[in-house]
This record gives C-alpha cells, structure tokens and sequence, in this order.
C-alpha cells in the first residue's frame, strides 16, 4: 500500500469524524419538534481529525484511531476506522464510526487514484442520538501534515 495514501486515510476517519485545527464544530438545531414525519434540518460537523493509533491489518488494510478537535483544539470526539487499499483501481476505502456524546455516526469514504488527498462518501447511519442518519462525508488532508485530515459531516435524521 502506499504510505501516503494509508496515511491520509488512516486521518480520515477521524470521522467520523470525525478535529484539531481551524474548523468549529457547528450543529443545527433539532427540528424534531417540528411534527411526526417531519425530516429534521441537516445538521453540519467541521473538525480536524488527527491519527492517535494505528497499524496494519493484513497486506492491503489498515486500522486506526483519531481524535477530533475543534478550531480552538478542544476534544470535540473520536473515531475509529479501517480501510483497503484496491491496487487495481488505486483506490483507498475507509469505514469509520464516529463517536460523540450521545452516539456514534457511521460512514465511509473513498479516494480515487493513489495520489489523491481528497475523500467523498456517505454516512450510512448511527446509533443513539445519531439512529437513522444519512449525510455526506467529505475530508481533505490538511497541506503539508499528511496526518492531519480536515472533514464536513452533513447528516439528516429521519
């Protein structure tokens, strides 16, 4: 696998995650009260997640965790991931589960081509307070700190 594509994605799931650096984590409100059925607003999550642990996990996968800090460095959560490196596509696929007082969010996210810093994908769902979520996950390695990872986490509930 390429160290820096492992790199960056093992930064990633801090997902979940989820930050250190520059970014506020920013919440909407809870539009649950808005009536049965009602979708709630998207809520937003921007942090910084920066590797804490990791290792390998056979020839191609990896396992870490992050920690996540928001823009004036103050622990906002923590995440767990694990991703594989595709060598045929040179794609990297990381699963993650964010954890955050009252739940966990859950996604993934995947990074076309050996070279690429940026990450998409989906929040797949949650447990407690974040049961039921879907969203977008978009995270950017941080220039020049391949271990720091930027991410936006966009999630509705039902």
């Amino acid at each position: 696998m390429h160290h820096k594509a492992r790199t960056t994605a093992l930064a990633v799931g801090t997902a979940l995650i989820i930050g250190t650096t520059g970014f506020a984590v920013a919440q909407g409100d809870d539009a649950g009260k808005a009536g049965a059925g009602a979708a709630q607003a998207v809520k937003t999550l921007k942090f910084s997640a920066t590797t804490d642990r990791e290792m390998g996990a056979g020839m191609t996968g990896f396992l870490a965790t992050e920690i996540e800090k928001n823009a004036k460095g103050k622990k906002v959560g923590f995440d767990v991931i694990s991703g594989v490196f595709n060598s045929t596509n040179q794609s990297l696929t990381v699963y993650v589960a964010i954890a955050r007082k009252g739940g966990l969010l859950y996604g993934n996210v995947v990074a076309e081509g050996e070279n690429d810093t940026t990450f998409e994908g989906k929040v797949t769902g949650g447990a407690g307070k974040f049961k039921g979520a879907k969203g977008t996950i978009v995270a950017e390695e941080e220039a020049g700190n391949d271990d720091v990872v930027q991410i936006t986490v966009k999630y509705q509930l039902p």
